[in-house]
């Protein structure tokens, strides 16, 4: 395909030995005309990605194309398997996908073996912690007593806490803060394997890769495992040249029951003289979380299943019928099965609500 018009490229070298889960994480900061968001950090959680300076109403997605065609999904191919990433701004170089290029056209190439090379078997690892980070600090319980004390008389109604409840906060010091007790460290591990080479005639590429991301929130294995497999075969029959591509990815995702978004901001808001569960293990509510406890909900409250199966096929025919013209024909499509099942489970708090 030629295509004429502004295309930003990044190859294999920009993505590779990054710490990403999806292509769409790799593809950050690798190109100026790339807009990438994650706005949740749970594992499997999906980025959005946008084309710079071009937009319309609706649907700002660009159109995504993968080894020619058309309606790929970049957060499930593995980075390893990337050849190159193609990036088609403006509208004479996306032209050729007529209306639904309006948002831009991302072009992704996957790896193929090289011809007339023996056979070469290639690994690659990586191993790490996810540390969450928050960007603020709760101030002591006393603290915090005496400014809910001062909001309340500035409003003119009795303060909440006595002198002597202040005094007791200070001695007895602070409960572990909500936030710090429903996140935690977790690991991460990415495996790849490839085996490529190929003869006068022909190319093969076949690879194998394993993803594990474990949650940040705390509970019962929460996390992300994916599973890709590739095989990509290349043979030339005189002037014809054939290109076949099968591709499956599995992904399984274990998450919470509830909202992610109003565990956190719950969670750190709560002040640090209530303790999250009493002697006994019981998870506590108090007058700023009254019906439910974040803790308890992460690790009794039940949770989310989604097991996703994706199968690509592609088969790609080019004969050179003279030195200036050539004839190219693709066949291919995605066949998809997604599953989830959930499971709630009553937790009683005390000393009220429940979920």
């Amino acid at each position: 395909m030629n295509v004429i018009g502004a295309v930003d490229q990044v190859t294999a070298k920009a993505i590779e030995g990054k710490p990403a889960v999806n292509l769409t994480q790799a593809l950050q900061g690798t190109s100026p005309n790339l807009i990438i968001q994650q706005t949740s950090n749970e594992p499997g959680a999906y980025q959005t990605i946008n084309i710079r300076g071009v937009s319309t109403f609706g649907n700002n997605n660009p159109l995504v194309v993968i080894d020619g065609i058309t309606g790929g999904d970049l957060n499930l191919l593995n980075p390893n398997d990337i050849e190159s990433v193609s990036v088609l701004k403006d509208a004479g170089s996306a032209a050729i996908y007529g209306s639904r290029s309006s948002n831009g056209v991302i072009l992704v190439t996957t790896k193929k073996g090289s011809k007339s090379t023996g056979a070469t078997l290639t690994y690659n690892g990586q191993a790490g912690i996810q540390v969450p980070r928050v960007g603020y600090k709760p101030v002591h319980s006393y603290e915090n007593a005496m400014l809910r004390n001062e909001a309340v008389v500035n409003a003119g109604l009795t303060p909440i806490y006595s002198p002597e409840q202040i005094r007791q906060f200070q001695q007895e010091g602070d409960h572990k803060w909500f936030l710090d007790e429903i996140l935690q460290n977790a690991a991460q591990q990415n495996h790849n394997l490839s085996l490529s080479g190929g003869n006068a005639t022909s190319t093969y590429l076949i690879s194998a890769g394993v993803l594990d991301q474990r949650s940040n929130l705390v509970g019962p294995d929460y996390g992300l495992r994916r599973y890709n497999y590739r095989m990509n075969l290349t043979s030339d029959f005189g002037k014809l040249k054939v290109t076949g591509i099968l591709a499956y990815s599995r992904t399984e995702i274990k998450e919470h029951s509830f909202n992610t978004g109003t565990l956190i901001v719950d969670a750190g808001r709560t002040p640090t003289y209530y303790p999250i569960k009493d002697a006994d293990g019981n998870y506590l509510t108090n007058d700023v979380l009254a019906e439910f406890n974040p803790l308890g909900i992460l690790e009794k409250g039940g949770y989310r299943k989604r097991d996703n199966d994706n199968v690509f096929g592609n088969l790609t025919a080019e004969l050179n019928v003279t030195k200036d013209f050539k004839l190219k024909g693709v066949f291919g499509g995605t066949l998809l099965s997604n599953h989830m099942f959930g499971r709630v489970t009553q937790v009683n708090f005390l000393p009220k609500g429940s979920y």
